[in-house]
This record gives structure tokens, C-alpha cells and sequence, in this order.
């Protein structure tokens, strides 16, 4: 056996070209905001807050007494109930499959936004790739 010392950037760059590089390339949003958002094209104030926490320790407090237990268990327990969330699973059903996950969470974005003045912007991320038999896939 052979040992070769090299530097983390080295094996890096050396796994990917041994495995080849399978980025998306064909990634569209289907939210003109939040596209032109992640494209850097918008004013940073149209985002900010009408109360500014700038203290670390108000930041973390505010953090903390914001996280419930419950409702992070009772989200687990919604998205338990789609049963398959695999990318290959149904995309059109209300009560089943990825398609209905992908659905409620985008709605529950959109609710953490409204209770937020309005400053998530929520988008599907679409993509075309064969994967699992599916050509077209999205993430919220």
C-alpha cells in the first residue's frame, strides 16, 4: 500500500475528475423574484426588517424563544403522512407523494413569510434530469 500525502484542495479536485462532475445546469426558478434575487439583482433594504436585532445575544434569545418543539414534531408528523417523498413518487396527488410534500411545505414557507413581513421569498427550483425515471424535478 501506498501512502501520498497531499493537501485536502488536491483530493478534491482529484475525486471529481475521477467521478466526473454532474452539476444542474437548466435550474429555473418559478418565482421572477426569487430568481432575480439568487441572481443578485435586488436592493438588500426592500428586505430589512422594520425592527433591527442587532445584538448577538437578542439574536440568539429571539432565535431560541422562537423554536417549539411541538411544532417541529407536528411538521415531521405532516410529512410522515405523504408517505413516499422520494423524487420518483407521485407528483400530482393532494394527499400522497413527493408533489404533495413539496406543496405543503411551500405553503408553510409562505405562512413563515407572512409572519415575517413578507421577506422569505419562496420559489420552486426546477430541474430537468433523468432521476428515478422522472425528467423533471423541483425543491423548494
Amino acid at each position: 500500500m501506498k501512502i501520498i500525502k497531499t493537501t485536502g484542495t488536491t483530493l478534491l479536485f482529484s475525486l471529481i475528475f475521477s467521478f466526473g462532475i454532474h452539476s444542474q445546469s437548466n435550474i429555473i426558478s418559478t418565482n421572477t423574484i426569487a430568481e432575480e434575487i439568487l441572481l443578485g439583482n435586488y436592493n438588500p433594504n426592500d428586505y430589512s426588517p422594520t425592527i433591527e436585532i442587532s445584538a448577538p445575544s437578542d439574536i440568539v434569545n429571539t432565535i431560541y424563544n422562537s423554536i417549539n418543539a411541538d411544532s417541529i414534531k407536528s411538521y415531521l408528523e405532516v410529512l410522515s403522512t405523504f408517505t413516499n417523498r422520494n423524487s420518483g413518487s407521485d407528483t400530482t396527488s393532494n394527499t400522497f407523494g413527493i408533489g404533495a410534500a413539496r406543496r405543503w411545505i411551500h405553503q408553510k414557507f409562505e405562512q413563515f413569510s407572512a409572519q415575517n413581513e413578507n421577506r422569505l421569498v419562496t420559489s420552486y427550483l426546477q430541474f430537468d434530469r433523468d432521476i428515478c425515471g422522472m425528467n423533471q424535478h423541483r425543491n423548494v
